[in-house]
């Protein structure tokens, strides 16, 4: 993708709508499949994610594992500890008045990102750090696990790592005694490695990943999630079985957004509020807890306080988050861009002073019966020559 497409910041909008409906109590049914907007983000991130590393790859050669962690960091990292200073402060001025001790625990297992295995319920603003917690894996994991299997030409194995991946997970849900929630990384991986194996297909595999892209993805895709509709999200069934149907259905949803697009005004909205999804997440909890505590349960506090939360977490992202990642392009420039199309085709002198447009370059399209590892080089090569023109130029 060369551009920001706008359909993933539109799932993106309904992931959070989803948690949001989930955690101001109101609507019965929004609030019982309100959390499967989760999964909906764990499936999009580790598409994004693979991405950017898929396209690195493709631009450079290589992945530069430390750049991309430090990356990783600069998005993530300042606007989650400004976070975890904010709710020490609350609990220091306000919560002990109504008696509630100091979070020290959960503090420390949020800061280091293992909230989802040794985190605690009762009085906390810190519990959807969970899924982030997985997410900070994940980022730890992918590009170790790619570079290894760049070194050993055997990115191809992808969907079948996957494979087995989504299978252990299965069974270690079935094995693990039961919990409320199934949090640990171990026990959700699958659903973001259902990502990159779809970006994989995106980026390497087209004609593959055209199949996943047909209307019947949305039939896929309502009858895998419509258990999370029926069934409370404790029971057995949805915390093992009910995960994988929703990677499944999740997956197929994202195919089918990622080739569309749409110019109406709900689809606007939406890719606004996904495009700052981050950060309304983050600061939703402790917005919905204080809400909570001082408004009664309405249709108009419902509303308000789903709209404060969006207003909130997005002036947060335009304070912190977004001046952040200006800074961080500015100091690390994206390795991930698709360089074969950044090159313009204008008009350029010869040593005669006569004006002449460059010869287009032999399309990728026409190479569908390369291998893989052919197709990489091939894409590789086209990028150093446009730059080379475009330095002489």
């Amino acid at each position: 993708m060369n551009s920001r497409n706008q359909s993933l910041d539109v799932l993106r909008g309904i992931a959070i709508l989803l948690v949001l409906g989930r955690h101001f109590n109101y609507f019965p049914l929004w609030r019982q499949a309100g959390w499967i907007g989760v999964d909906l983000f764990f499936v999009l991130s580790g598409f994004l994610i693979s991405g950017l590393l898929f396209q690195e790859y493709k631009n450079t050669g290589k992945l530069d594992v430390r750049r991309f962690i430090l990356c990783r960091g600069l998005k993530i990292w300042p606007s989650y500890y400004l976070l975890i200073l904010a709710t020490m402060l609350f609990y220091v001025f306000i919560a002990r008045a109504s008696e509630h001790p100091f979070p020290k625990h959960e503090v420390a297992v949020s800061a280091l990102f293992i909230r989802n295995y040794f985190g605690a319920d009762g009085f906390n603003f810190l519990a959807h750090t969970w899924s982030l917690a997985v997410e900070e894996h994940f980022y730890l994991l992918l590009p170790l696990l790619l570079l290894m299997l760049i070194r050993l030409r055997a990115l191809r194995l992808i969907p079948w790592l996957f494979t087995l991946l989504a299978i252990g997970c299965l069974a270690l849900r079935f094995w693990i005694p039961q919990t409320p929630f199934a949090w640990a990384t171990h026990l959700r991986m699958d659903g973001l490695f259902a990502g990159v194996a779809l970006g994989y297909l995106y980026h390497f595999r087209k004609k593959a990943f055209r199949w996943l892209t047909g209307h019947y993805a949305l039939i896929i895709c309502a009858v895998c999630i419509a258990p999370a509709f029926v069934l409370q999200p404790e029971s057995r069934f949805m915390q093992t079985a009910g995960l994988s149907l929703l990677m499944i259905g999740f997956t197929f949803l994202v195919a089918w957004s990622v080739v569309r697009s749409s110019s109406n005004v709900p689809t606007h909205l939406l890719a606004r509020i996904g495009f700052y999804s981050y950060s309304i997440y983050l600061w939703h909890f402790l917005f919905s807890r204080l809400f909570n505590m001082f408004f009664p349960v309405s249709l108009i506090g419902f509303l308000t306080g789903i709209s404060g939360a969006i207003v909130c977490g997005s002036a947060a992202a335009c304070m912190i988050e977004v001046p952040v990642l200006t800074l961080r392009e500015h100091w690390l420039p994206s390795l991930s861009k698709p360089l074969i199309y950044a090159v313009p085709r204008r008009p350029v002198s010869s040593e005669g002073n006569k004006s002449h447009h460059r010869r287009p370059l032999p399309s990728l399209g026409a190479q569908r019966n390369f291998g893989f590892e052919k197709t990489v080089k091939f894409e590789l090569l086209l990028n150093r020559r446009r730059l080379r023109l475009h330095t002489k130029s």
